[in-house]
């Protein structure tokens, strides 16, 4: 645990409060989902995002439709835990994808209780991306999932913009765009942008720090987007900058692998010390901003941007 944590937990509690968490599996891609459950447990988080399909070819991943047994042990240990499963991950659209080799990875998660299903766009051509990204909304739509984008600077859909664009053109209900802290700084998007869009899209972001200027070179930023991040609060990003921009309240998801801690802190220590640096990075600039207060510090209006969460609907 990082020195001075106890110094002001009681003002870090209150802080908590209405705040939920999710532990990303690239924070500990070692952990299989049931260890995943239980580190998140320990450490305090209500949720966790699941890796069903890799990333790439023969990367790490637990298609649970196939595994009955892991399937069985995951929700044992969240029976047990009382945490849940927030999204699933990851289904890439590439311009050969044929959408309906993912419906037994969504009846998986579905099955399992996630909400949402992390979605990559890779695709140059807009037209055929939009209708995949359509079909693949519809198929998911029955299973009360919603199909969330996110955006990574070194594919076709960079930056908000184009997630945007991508999201509105589809016409569909139960869309998302997912904000996640480092690509939206290494992508150059603007804190204004993110008002452009329904607020209602963000059901989540993945939280992380990371310093203000990017590696050069997009092995560079491959690299350290999947090996080494930071704490938040540990970097230069302007990650409370994103935050009042987002609706409240959102549910953190922390991902940060972090191949240099790992060497001295566990899976689970890593957990604890990267949500208790977010609560720390919130209570030092007052988010979120106390009723009646000064609202200057204050997130973006309360919506309810997860129904599942029903949070009470709030003008900004």
């Amino acid at each position: 645990m990082k020195p001075g944590f106890d110094e002001d937990r009681p003002a870090i509690a209150q802080t908590s409060r209405n705040i939920q968490f999710s532990l990303a599996h690239l924070s500990a891609l070692d952990l299989t989902p049931p260890e995943l459950v239980i580190a998140a447990a320990e450490a305090n988080y209500d949720y966790v995002g699941l890796r069903f399909i890799g990333v790439t070819a023969g990367g790490a991943a637990w298609p649970l439709w196939k595994d009955k047994a892991t399937m069985a042990g995951t929700k044992a240990r969240m029976a047990e835990t009382g945490v849940g499963v927030l999204d699933v991950e990851l289904l890439k659209l590439l311009p050969d994808t044929d959408v309906r080799s993912f419906e037994h990875c969504i009846q998986a998660a579905a099955e399992i209780g996630a909400r949402h299903l992390l979605t990559q766009a890779d695709d140059p051509e807009f037209s055929r991306l939009v209708d995949n990204y359509s079909r693949l909304c519809d198929l998911a739509a029955p299973y009360g999932l919603s199909c969330d984008v996110e955006f990574i600077p070194w594919i076709q859909t960079a930056n908000l913009k184009s997630a945007g664009a991508l999201v509105k053109a589809s016409g569909r209900d139960n869309v998302g765009i997912l904000i996640d802290s480092l690509h939206f700084a290494r992508a150059g998007c603007r804190l204004e942008e993110l008002d452009e869009w329904p607020a209602a899209w963000f059901h989540y972001i993945q939280l992380c720090d990371a310093p203000a200027k990017g590696p050069a070179t997009v092995g560079g930023l491959i690299y350290a987007a999947r090996e080494e991040r930071l704490l938040p609060g540990d970097g230069e990003l302007d990650l409370m900058g994103i935050m009042r921009h987002l609706p409240y309240p959102i549910v953190i998801g922390i991902e940060m692998p972090a191949e240099t801690l790992s060497f001295t802190a566990s899976p689970g220590e890593r957990a604890a010390m990267a949500r208790e640096s977010a609560l720390r990075l919130f209570q030092r600039n007052g988010y979120p901003a106390a009723d009646g207060g000064d609202k200057s510090n204050a997130p973006r209006g309360t919506v309810t941007a997860d129904p599942l969460l029903q949070w009470k609907l709030d003008d900004p």
